[in-house]
């Protein structure tokens, strides 16, 4: 079995699309409660779902209420139902990339929003309208997925490019169990 998880539309050809409400889901279950067994699943796609955990155990008050786990926790899930050498892809903003482009093309990162006026594009790339809730550099990301019990950690992605993408900005990483 393969995963597409939080899909939200983006279905992909031999891929299971979990999604908590996208009406277009296989199955709509929450990607941090699986309803799989142990070690039955072969590949999981995680495209920018990881970035909104939370980074770890806040006060209540200090954490979004509507999503109140953590990024330790989703991968300790998506682990848990993994066979054993099974894969996982993840794509997440990466915070060295967009610090970059904020620092070396300030007309571009600073630049109104679209969807976020007056507050600069910068915004949207990190905090999302309040969605993020954590950063993620390569180091960050290596020993997080380390820690949570994965190897074969190979980060797929370029260095910054002076271009106005989501590719541009993403990080991209795979790993086993």
């Amino acid at each position: 079995m393969k995963l597409n998880l939080a899909s939200h539309g983006d279905n992909r050809e031999g891929f299971l699309s979990v999604d908590f409400d996208h009406p277009s889901a296989d199955l709509k279950a929450d990607v941090t409660d699986l309803p799989f067994e142990d070690d039955s699943v072969e590949h999981i796609l995680a495209y920018h779902i990881l970035e909104h955990f939370r980074a770890g155990e806040y006060e209540p008050h200090l954490s979004n209420p509507l999503n109140p786990k953590t990024a330790m926790a989703a991968l300790g899930e998506w682990h848990r139902v993994l066979k054993p050498g099974g894969k996982l892809e993840i794509k997440v903003p990466d915070f060295e990339k967009i610090v970059w482009l904020y620092y070396h093309f300030p007309q571009w990162a600073r630049a109104e929003s679209s969807v976020n006026a007056p507050f600069g594009s910068y915004s949207d790339w990190v905090v999302s309208n309040g969605q993020h809730q954590c950063l993620f550099d390569k180091i960050t990301m290596k020993k997080l997925l380390t820690v949570c019990g994965f190897k074969d950690i190979v980060f797929l992605d370029g260095l910054p490019q002076p271009v106005i993408d989501r590719a541009n900005l993403e990080m991209y990483v795979t790993c086993t169990k």
